[in-house]
């Protein structure tokens, strides 16, 4: 009988390692990902913004020349 519980607690204490490591790669695998996402919405959203500002220069510079002419 107390061969069984030893086995029956080794087995529940190998499943709970195995659980952790899998918690672990999942948490790891989510936080890469959401990395990956957060630094491209940056890239993205300053690209939208030099962009913008290119043109608003870029305009402003052509009605700055036109109006020293």
């Amino acid at each position: 009988m107390l061969l069984h519980f030893q086995e029956y607690f080794g087995l529940q204490r190998l499943y709970h390692l195995y659980l952790f490591r899998v918690e672990r790669y999942l948490i790891d695998v989510c936080c890469l990902a959401l990395t990956k996402l957060c630094v491209t919405v940056i890239f993205a959203v300053s690209h939208v913004t030099i962009t913008i500002l290119n043109r608003l220069l870029c305009a402003s510079f052509f009605r700055l020349a036109i109006f020293l002419l």
